[in-house]
């Protein structure tokens, strides 16, 4: 954090995740303002450890700014595929759609992929950067939150799919730095991805395919960060 310690961040991150809930609803709908509050309570609370008011605001802004460009793109809801059987453990099911998202695209890189029952799960460290409308979550590095409650498999596997694909693009364009992976989502494209968000309903559509009416599995290839290597 261009300088600051990990203390400094990690006390600014925590106390800019707290005070997200109260924002939101505080707020709500004024996305400049949330922005703004998150950015003062993270500079506020890395200058209070020591370090520097720029450094907190701008990693918690930036924090917000991904979560609020990722989760307005995600998908949930039970959808298609059912939702594992009677004597499946959690543990086993993730497993089993783990392993098959791999199957489907074993390019994918290998990443720390925490499945979570519900939002209320996700680390507090992490919650500045999730907001409280994900399904799933990318906080940096190869390390990605998914929440299954009661979806089905298919749609648990295109959010992890999803998510996935973040780690590959911000392994590549940034290194897996959260910070400069929004700021480069930002500057490409306004926004999300949209290569990603139109690779959910193309992933969604291949697992529903029958023999009547079949669809091709999407084709990695073809994202801009892999054609730009």
């Amino acid at each position: 954090m261009q300088g600051g310690r990990f203390g400094h961040g990690f006390v600014s991150s925590s106390l800019s995740a707290a005070a997200t809930p109260y924002v939101d609803g505080r707020f709500e709908g004024n996305r400049f303002a949330q922005g703004a509050v998150i950015a003062l309570v993270g500079g506020s609370a890395s200058s209070m450890t020591g370090g520097k008011f720029a450094n907190g605001a701008v990693t918690a802004a930036m924090a917000f700014a991904f979560n609020q460009l990722s989760g307005t793109n995600r998908r949930s809801g039970t959808g298609d595929g059912g939702t594992g059987s009677a004597d499946e453990t959690v543990d086993e099911r993730m497993s089993r759609l783990k392993a098959e998202v791999y199957e489907d695209f074993p390019d994918l890189p290998e990443a720390d992929i925490n499945f979570i029952e519900s939002r209320s799960d996700l680390p507090w460290r992490h919650r500045g950067t999730c907001g409280r409308s994900f399904v799933g979550c990318y906080v940096g590095g190869n390390k990605i939150f998914v929440v299954y409650g009661n979806s089905s498999d298919n749609s648990i596997k295109v959010t992890t799919a999803h998510e996935l694909l973040h780690v590959d693009e911000a392994m590549t364009v940034s290194g897996g730095s959260l910070i400069r992976y929004t700021a480069n989502q930002i500057w490409k494209y306004g926004g999300h991805n949209p290569y990603i968000s139109a690779f959910d309903d193309a992933y969604h559509a291949y697992l529903g395919s029958t023999p009547r009416i079949p669809h091709p599995k999407p084709d990695l290839s073809q994202m801009p960060w892999r054609r730009e290597e």
